[in-house]
Parts: C-alpha cells; structure tokens; sequence
C-alpha cells in the first residue's frame, strides 16, 4: 500500500461538516469540483466522499457522533502523508460562524 494514495498529495484536508452533501454541492459549482467517490450511511448521511478540485483531493463527511467527530459547528482533520510516514489523521478542530 503506498502511503500516499494516486492523484493525491501529501497533506489532504479532510472535512466534517452537517449537510455534507450540500457542502458537495457547494464545491462543485463554486470551484468546479468533481464527486470522485461517495459511500451514505443507512440514515442516509455522508459517511465519506472524495474531491477533485483542480489537481488537489479533498475528503469529507457528516458528523459521527458515535466516533467522536461532531463538529462544534465545523471540524477538519488533516490527513499527512509522506513516504517515510505511515499516513495519518490528525485532527484540528476550529470554530467557524460563531
């Protein structure tokens, strides 16, 4: 397995956001960004999706309570690779809209 996975780069933001299908929306008309992958919970939320937006990747998903990851309105987490580290996620929540 490579670390960093083909057509992304070592630092992928990865975003947490209620309504993350309207964030998908968002994205792809404002920045032209194209829906690579999506997978829904059987509630119906976005459990995981993957961006292109140029030649940049971009990850996201609805809240998931039971993990941990409910955004005090909007979390992100970055996930950084390099060859010499084993791809990780480290989270970093900030406060937006307040």
């Amino acid at each position: 397995m490579k670390p960093i996975p083909e057509g992304f780069h070592a630092i992928t933001p990865y975003l947490f956001a209620q309504g993350a299908s309207r964030l998908i929306e968002f994205i792809s008309a404002a920045f032209e960004g194209e829906l690579i992958f999506q997978q829904k919970r059987p509630d119906g939320a976005i459990m995981h999706a993957t961006m292109q937006i140029g030649d940049s990747m971009l990850m996201l998903a609805d809240p998931a309570p039971e993990l941990g990851r409910c955004p005090p309105p909007f979390t992100c987490m970055w996930r950084i690779a390099t060859p010499s580290i084993i791809a990780r996620s480290v989270p970093a929540e900030f406060l937006f809209f307040r």
